[in-house]
């Protein structure tokens, strides 16, 4: 159990209280789907086993694909830094979201569109 069950018990049991089931369906189909997405993946990651000989017996040997290039060929380019900085934007908007979750005035946003939703 990790932060999207917890957040999708929760949603779960909104939609139980608030008797809007078709939300309840959709967050256990959208679960399901997570579990298609994601199984294949942690099985392979987690629990198969490497064969010996793959580990172990070295069949090719190692060749420099750029010798004369530095090591570090990747950083030179300008594609790196579109790698790294949507990952650097994303990690200090969640510790901001973390710290201060009302930075951005979602509340009020949240709340205007469950009222307009659920015509409340």
């Amino acid at each position: 159990p990790i932060a999207g069950f917890i957040s999708k018990w929760y949603l779960s049991l909104g939609a139980i209280q608030s008797g809007h089931l078709i939300f309840l369906a959709l967050i256990l189909i959208a679960s399901l789907l997570d579990v298609v997405y994601f199984y294949p993946i942690i099985r392979k990651a987690f629990f198969e086993k490497i064969p010996h000989h793959e580990v172990f017996d070295e069949k090719e040997s190692k060749v420099e694909l750029f010798p004369e290039k530095p090591r570090n060929l990747e950083r030179s380019q300008p594609l790196f830094l579109f790698l790294i900085l949507p990952i650097g934007i994303t990690a200090i908007l969640s510790i901001l979201l973390c710290l201060f979750p009302n930075l951005f005035h979602f509340y009020p946003l949240a709340h205007k569109a469950i009222e307009n939703l659920l015509g409340r």
